[in-house]
């Protein structure tokens, strides 16, 4: 994810091989000085070039705006790399480095052990994240014919608005990240569940386990569906050998559906709330899934929860 990556951007029909190739060019107005830096063979010759130039008076005033651009049209531009970067989640992102720069990012070197970074890298880097995630979030939305609903799940039960809510997990009894982590939280019945079955089983996959909790005299059951083997690597989905085995035990949609009509057959007449199952860390595609869950839940009153 580095500005020196090979990340071919367009703009207005001209080609740039790097951020930095961008980002040095646009230190000058000057059309030859941009030129020359643009076709720089390496981006380490662009920044060479770029201490050179001209320096337009409004420089330290629009850099970081330009850093935002640049970072983002990369992004948009490079699926390949779109996914890398959506892939960290929701992880800090630092431009760590040992060459002393505190501004762009945070050097980790015995001299600035005890300067604390400012990191703007990381922080474009974070929020261009937040808005592809954001648009792929609607993108898949927009796919879905689920009744859709924004808020917090988990508050939305407490609030009695549920009577069953389903999350996706993984086979290994940890509920370490996304939503899981919250419920485990907020419900640590539900974890306790997920603990008393066997853990690394792949025969969990396509199967549930359950907790009924009581708050403010209501009763909700979470619903621990075990749409996805390992929570480690890409997110691949695949049958195996005719089993609901993913490579890298990402999610499966036939054990989304085989824990979607057990959800039915035990809480047929409930208020069913859940996230998007499999679409987020599993790595799944919603428009898929949503037509499983569509047609398992043909009938019942079932609702999509987008966090907002």
């Amino acid at each position: 994810m580095s500005n020196f990556a090979y990340s071919p951007i367009t703009i207005h029909d001209k080609l740039w091989a790097t951020v930095e190739h961008i980002f040095q060019a646009a230190k000058t107005f000057d059309e030859d000085e941009r030129e020359y830096i643009r076709t720089s063979s390496t981006p380490s010759i662009a920044r060479r070039r770029g201490k050179k130039v001209q320096l337009r008076p409004d420089w330290h005033s629009v850099k970081q705006e330009i850093m935002l651009k640049s970072v983002r049209l990369k992004f948009k531009q490079n699926t390949y790399l779109k996914e890398k970067l959506l892939n960290t989640g929701g992880e800090e992102l630092v431009e760590g480095n040992t060459w002393h720069d505190n501004i762009w990012g945070d050097c980790y070197c015995k001299k600035c052990s005890n300067i604390q970074g400012t990191n703007y890298l990381g922080k474009v880097l974070m929020q261009v994240r937040k808005e592809l995630a954001s648009i792929e979030q609607d993108d898949i939305i927009n796919a879905s014919s689920a009744r859709v609903i924004h808020g917090d799940l988990i508050q939305l039960a407490l609030d009695k608005k549920f009577d069953v809510i389903i999350h996706g997990c993984n086979c290994f009894c940890t509920m370490g990240a996304g939503i899981a982590k919250s419920i485990k939280t907020e419900f640590p019945e539900a974890y306790k569940a997920d603990c008393l079955t066997a853990c690394g089983d792949y025969d969990k996959l396509g199967t549930i386990s359950t907790a009924a909790v009581v708050r403010d005299k209501h009763e909700v059951v979470i619903v621990n569906a075990y749409t996805q083997f390992h929570y480690r690597g890409s997110a691949t989905l695949a049958r195996k050998n005719g089993d609901y085995r993913g490579i890298d035990g990402k999610t499966n949609y036939q054990a989304i559906e085989s824990c979607m009509q057990q959800v039915k057959e035990k809480y047929t007449g409930k208020r069913i709330g859940y996230p998007l199952i499999g679409a987020g860390l599993g790595g799944g595609d919603w428009s898929i899934i949503s037509k499983i869950i569509n047609r398992v839940f043909d009938g019942e009153d079932h609702q999509l929860v987008v966090l907002r």
